[in-house]
């Protein structure tokens, strides 16, 4: 090898080294999140349309969807009720604000929100519910979740301390990783 190739072939290797670093304007984090394989651009782009991505709410111009939990006291056993059918949500997308609304009693309870089809659910996200004879939070709750794929179905489950079957509604705010939905 004369000394020129050497020189050019350690040249291209720091060039493609700091390519993989960097990353090119069409790169996105993962989802499933894969650090070694996301680059510079690929967190600033996602993070831009974290930022900026086009919103929705979900179930869109409908009810809230109605969600009952089981008879026993914090029995997680009880009902998971889709929120968001799969392919709904054509665009990697996360959720940030869960509105409960019509909490059925004086109560404490937990809604946990799950990704995935009934025979493969994830737990990925909860959300504090209560009612005293003073307070209620019927509003908008902050809601964190882990990015979803595209077309990813999102249920929920109600528990509550109770010893009685109680109910109250649900709806989502998230938005695509994308300046439209579509």
């Amino acid at each position: 090898m004369s000394l020129w190739s050497g020189i050019l072939n350690i040249i291209n290797t720091k060039v493609n080294s700091v390519s993989n670093i960097l990353g090119d304007k069409d790169d996105s984090v993962e989802v499933p999140y894969i650090s070694e394989i996301s680059t510079a651009m690929a967190f600033l782009k996602t993070g831009y349309y974290h930022v900026h991505g086009a919103s929705f709410v979900l179930p869109d111009k409908s009810d809230p969807v109605i969600v009952h939990s089981a008879e026993d006291s914090w029995d997680d056993t009880g009902t998971i009720v889709e929120v968001i059918p799969a392919d709904t949500v054509i665009k990697d997308f996360d959720l940030h604000w869960c509105s409960i609304s019509d909490i059925s009693a004086t109560l404490w309870g937990m809604l946990d929100f799950f990704a995935g089809p009934d025979e493969a659910l994830v737990k990925i996200g909860s959300v504090d519910v209560l009612k005293t004879s003073s307070k209620t939070r019927e509003n908008a709750m902050p809601l964190q979740v882990p990015q979803q794929p595209a077309n990813t179905r999102i249920s929920v489950r109600f528990t509550d301390s109770t010893g009685s079957v109680r109910s109250c509604r649900v709806k989502l705010y998230g938005h695509v990783y994308s300046t439209t939905l579509t």
